[in-house]
């Protein structure tokens, strides 16, 4: 594999690496915040939208874990076996991978703040 193809690999890695780090900050923030809502007396909240949100969280901390592992296994691969055409398929998977977990993260955080957020329930309200 050439050595500027080998370089694109390890610079695409490492920003995967960044991005997981804020899905988990981020994940964690929305969990905190979460629990402000259903703290907040206030706020008229479902108890099994709570739940369903609590359980969102926790499933997105197990595949950002998960993708964790998979990228600290493919980087001891790809460090020993560079010219490997088979660095390149993993990489292309993990990249497949990478992708469905943002949207996946993405969208969960959208319908967060779509349904926690106060003018959500003055747009009900107006429907």
């Amino acid at each position: 594999m050439k050595l500027t193809k080998y370089y694109q690999l390890q610079q695409e890695f490492m920003s995967w690496q960044r991005c997981l780090e804020f899905f988990k900050q981020e994940n964690a923030l929305l969990k905190y915040r979460l629990s402000e809502l259903v703290d907040d007396i206030e706020i008229n909240m479902n108890i099994q939208t709570a739940e369903y949100f609590q359980n969102e969280f926790l499933h997105v901390d197990e595949m950002l874990e998960n993708f964790t592992k998979s990228l600290a296994n493919f980087s001891h691969i790809s460090d020993e076996k560079k010219d490997s055409p088979s660095v390149v398929a993993s990489h292309q998977l993990l990249r497949e991978r990478m992708h469905e977990l943002g949207k996946k993260w993405l969208n969960l955080s959208l319908e967060f703040n779509m349904k926690m957020s106060p003018a959500a329930s003055s747009i009900d309200d107006i429907s």
